[in-house]
């Protein structure tokens, strides 16, 4: 499989969700929310929001917040929780606390502007980027997918592939890995399923550069 049909698979998929998430119950509002203010870094600020029992939202599902007296909404991401309490991070504030807010949830919407991006990677391999130093254009025209990948070394392959049954032992890898491209001059995108896998991890390549004997916050940045 080569990374142009990895991408055409995952758009279907994700077209897939947001055909199915657009009718069901995910992307209702709910009413009765309370909530309050936890944190403010710069102009981004962090909610802990109760729902009503039996509520819940998934993570890194973009919302709105519609707050009682008729103020203006205000939107978020859903950054984790534990049942019907969850952490919202929001782009503007809604004061220190709010009661008997509505919380709209838009996963339709995040899906389709996915699957929406991962349609330009293919339409426009030449001029998309991953970041300010990716391109994605050499992968999609490679042309062999079906050799399998390993770790030799950190130029040995635009696209690797690095598993091990052991989570522990796999992070280890990654970490290695992470280290020998710092050394290399090379900037490396890390892209996971949710922000706690992220924290996890990018604490592991943290570690690990610290013991290399590097100061890990001139290696490193987590958005």
């Amino acid at each position: 499989m080569t990374a142009r049909d990895l991408i055409e698979t995952w758009a279907l998929r994700i077209e897939a969700e947001q055909n199915s998430a657009s009718s069901t119950a995910p992307d209702q509002p709910i009413t009765q929310v309370a909530g309050r203010l936890v944190n403010t870094v710069g102009t981004l600020h962090l909610y802990e929001l109760t729902l009503p029992h039996g509520a819940s939202i998934e993570h890194d599902t973009p919302c709105s917040i519609v707050p009682q007296d008729d103020l203006e909404p205000t939107e978020g991401i859903v950054l984790g929780g534990q049942g019907h309490v969850i952490l919202m991070q929001t782009f503007d504030a809604i004061g220190q606390s709010c009661t008997n807010a509505t919380v709209i949830p838009d996963r339709a919407g995040c899906l389709m502007t996915s699957a929406k991006r991962l349609r330009d990677m293919i339409a426009q391999p030449d001029s998309y980027r991953l970041g300010p130093a990716d391109r994605l254009a050499s992968l999609l025209e490679a042309t062999s997918g079906t050799e399998e990948l390993s770790v030799t070394s950190a130029g040995s392959s635009a696209l690797t592939t690095v598993w091990d049954k052991d989570l522990s032992l796999r992070r280890q890898r990654l970490a290695s890995l992470a280290i020998e491209f710092i050394l290399t001059n090379k900037r490396t995108l890390v892209v996971c399923p949710d922000h706690q896998t992220a924290d996890s991890f990018v604490g592991t390549v943290a570690r690990a550069i610290t013991a290399a004997g590097h100061k890990h916050h001139n290696c490193v940045s987590r958005y």
